[in-house]
């Protein structure tokens, strides 16, 4: 029997059933299912060279990928790591509210890409990279060129050192191009931990003086690099380069 007669130490019938009703939910209630999406994952990044856009907001498909920044001329985002497959990237500006860039691009399962975007807001041309980040060993490091610009012809690049001449370790790299990876030599130390300043010069094939040039940056041994140029050789907006090194962030 349910008591109901209020004594100390003696529940009252509202303070019992209060409990039963909690007991009743609690065991005819079970934990919600957790759900998940299992899918096949690439890396992608985006370098924004398209020169007139600012704050501009990249997509795959209809998902916002830059969540939490915008791009302007010459930014490079982290390595997103995204759904695999059949993808529509997309450049919206929140500036002057319309996507001005749209291509297809297929992302396979495990691998890592670059997406770089140049030319003009009426023809924007893309440069789509498998990005290899196999290490070399602890005496090379490995760089790239990304040629974005419409009007500089083929190019070379050379790297010198303080205690190294300058030498040549790219050649005719065409505008509008994105070259292979190459490996070039760098002192070794314990641990990689010696600061040894590379000097990079790019060249126009066939016609003296140096259009740009990357000096004094720290590279070592067994990690890789890229440097991007943009702009046009007489034009607005000017040559310019970015040093990046090639690492994943998660």
């Amino acid at each position: 029997m349910l008591a109901y007669t209020y004594k100390e130490g003696t529940l009252s019938l509202i303070k019992i059933l209060g409990i039963v009703c909690i007991m009743v939910v609690g065991f005819s209630c079970s934990k919600p299912t957790i759900t998940r999406e299992n899918f096949e994952a690439s890396n992608l990044r985006v370098i924004q060279c398209l020169p007139g856009k600012t704050s501009v907001q990249f997509f795959l498909d209809t998902f916002r990928i830059t969540n939490t920044t915008l791009l302007n001329y010459r930014n490079i985002t982290q390595y997103f790591v995204v759904k695999s497959g059949n993808r529509k990237a997309s450049f919206y500006s929140t500036t002057t509210k319309d996507t001005f860039a749209t291509t297809n691009i297929v992302l396979e399962s495990k691998k890592i890409y670059s997406l770089f975007l140049a030319g003009n807001a009426t023809t924007p041309k893309y440069f789509f990279t498998e990005d290899n980040h196999t290490q070399p060993s602890l005496d090379k490091a490995k760089i790239r060129l990304a040629n974005l610009s419409s009007n500089t012809g083929d190019l070379y690049m050379t790297a010198q050192t303080a205690i190294a001449p300058e030498t040549k370790i790219l050649d005719n790299v065409s505008q509008e191009s994105v070259s292979d990876y190459v490996l070039f030599n760098v002192p070794t130390s314990t641990a990689n931990n010696k600061v040894t300043p590379v000097t990079f010069r790019i060249y126009r094939v066939g016609i003296p003086g140096a259009i740009a040039v990357v000096s004094n940056v720290d590279t070592r041994g067994s990690l890789i690099y890229s440097i991007v140029l943009a702009g046009t050789i007489g034009g607005n907006p000017a040559i310019q380069t970015t040093f990046i090194r090639e690492w994943l962030d998660y």
